[in-house]
């Protein structure tokens, strides 16, 4: 299953994670957030002088601008926090780790429609607002337009980005990381004691949206227009009037509220299906024991991630494409089958694991562009074997690249281990990986080439995301679809491509 949005600070890292490091991020992000809004707040009172300019709710453009702008300045702050901690800033905006403008604009404008509605039966029923249509008002217009939106930002960014993921790197539970942050947020809101119960039905909601969703971007329109909805209501002076127009604009936000609660029901199960997954297959028990090897130092390496539409950096600067870190969904599950799919960039992978009867793989690609496409499809299995004591058989004569000398050689004997391997071989024949245990054998389908590696004890000594006796525990033996020159093959538009593995495992006859 796909890392939950809360756990991401935990996974998506680019340092290894220790249990102070979401510490630091939090350190760094209210440092951070203080600091940026002093470089607003002197400059802002030394112009404008000592004199204290208002708070947002007296609703003109010098208190607008102070308030919004403080905060909006601090939209940075997240995002070199979570540098600081050692995590991919990207997974701040949503387990994609992108910013969802197919969720987010939809939302926006769903959530907009009562408040907009309202607006419409005010100025019908009632006329013009009460304050006077001259430039202080169309600049506070101005300011709800292009400043408001990047104040809420930088606050999802913090409330439920940084401190969300950082609370869920050490809880687990969502209840935890979600709910602890929802105090912070609602007395940072000052007002009275409606306003505060509406500020907490709104962290409540926004909470429950990124948690659905899997992102800030439901939270972040839903924030934009509970904003906008304030902000007119007091600076158009609705907000003072005693009469039912002032009941309009809190009509306007309960329409958005019940949009959201639709929302956490309609998005989570059909736009954004859930659960999805990763499709990095973990675990694969076996009467002999699990045939999959997971290092305790980096959850990246171990089961069977998968690689596409490259393999290594071959024709993209991410490290296997990005099959294995983009959220598959899960199209059909029974009788030992799974099987997910995953859009990007105009490719659609499908994916299927058989455990029952027999173990196999498949995973197909269908290029949906109008252009042609060049690809590259693998399986890094990491088979849990005694690597000191393993040897693949079944590639002698084929020819391969030792990545690790440079060289181009013929195979003329099984591979054993005990240092670095790393050779591509040009074959599609079977091959078997045995160690004293049980031997694995190996009939791939589609392939042009078998992958074996093994870091061997001096580059796990080295490599932080392993553990020193990691190498002993697996061999990888991966079956790709590279190319004949090991650049890509090209699907044509409408065109599809599709690698095999078939498993067989067997056991030493007892004496």
């Amino acid at each position: 299953m796909i890392t939950a949005y809360h756990r991401l600070a935990r996974l998506e890292r680019t340092r290894p994670y220790r249990w102070w490091r979401p510490a630091v991020e939090l350190a760094v992000a209210g440092l951070l957030f203080v600091v940026l809004q002093a470089v607003w707040v002197v400059p802002f009172l030394l112009i404008n002088g000592a004199e204290q300019p208002g708070g947002i709710a007296e609703g003109n453009p010098t208190s607008m601008l102070f308030g919004y702008g403080a905060i909006a300045l601090t939209i940075p702050a997240a995002f070199v926090a979570a540098w600081a901690s050692g995590r991919d800033v990207r997974a701040l905006w949503s387990i994609e780790r992108r910013f969802r403008w197919r969720f987010f604009l939809p939302a926006l404008a769903a959530f907009a429609a009562p408040s907009v509605l309202a607006l419409a039966v005010g100025v019908l029923a009632f006329g013009a607002p009460p304050a006077r249509l001259d430039a202080v008002f169309f600049s506070c217009v101005a300011i709800t337009v292009l400043l408001l939106p990047l104040q809420c930002l930088a606050e999802e960014l913090l409330f439920r980005g940084t401190l969300v993921q950082s609370v869920g790197a050490w809880a687990s539970s969502p209840w935890v990381a979600y709910l602890a942050p929802v105090p912070l947020f609602v007395f940072g809101h000052t007002g009275g004691g409606g306003q505060l119960v509406t500020v907490s039905i709104f962290a409540l909601l926004a909470a429950l949206l990124v948690h659905r969703t899997g992102g800030l971007e439901l939270a972040l329109a839903l924030h934009i227009v509970n904003n906008a909805n304030v902000s007119y209501a007091n600076f158009s002076g609705i907000a003072d009037l005693d009469s039912l127009r002032a009941f309009l604009p809190v009509a306007g936000l309960l329409g958005a509220f019940v949009l959201a609660v639709l929302a956490n029901v309609v998005v989570g199960t059909k736009v954004a299906p859930m659960p999805t997954y990763d499709a990095h297959l973990r675990h694969l028990p076996h009467p002999t024991g699990d045939l999959l090897f997971q290092s305790a130092a980096s959850p990246a390496h171990g089961g069977v991630p998968v690689v596409a539409p490259w393999f290594a950096q071959t024709l993209g600067p991410q490290m296997h494409g990005w099959a294995n870190q983009l959220p598959w969904v899960r199209t059909a599950q029974g009788s030992g089958t799974t099987t997910a799919q995953l859009t990007n960039d105009h490719l659609r992978l499908t994916y299927t694991v058989r455990t029952e009867p027999e173990i196999s793989f498949g995973l197909r690609v269908d290029n949906l562009d109008d252009v042609p496409r060049r690809i590259q499809l693998a399986l890094h299995p990491y088979w849990a074997v005694d690597a000191a004591h393993a040897r693949v058989t079944g590639l002698e004569g084929a020819p391969y690249l030792d990545k690790v000398a440079g060289v181009t050689r013929t195979l003329e004997a099984p591979i054993v281990f005990g240092e670095e391997v790393d050779r591509v071989v040009r074959t599609t024949a079977q091959c078997s990986l045995s160690d004293a245990h049980r031997t694995l054998t190996f009939t791939p389908h589609g392939t042009d080439h078998v992958v074996v590696w093994n870091p061997g004890p001096e580059v796990c000594a080295q490599d932080e995301n392993l553990g020193a006796d990691d190498w002993a525990g697996f061999v990888c033996v991966e079956p790709a679809l590279l190319g004949e020159s090991r650049d890509g093959v090209v699907l044509a538009p409408g065109e599809s491509a599709e690698i095999g593995l078939d498993v067989h495992v067997t056991a030493p006859t007892q004496p």
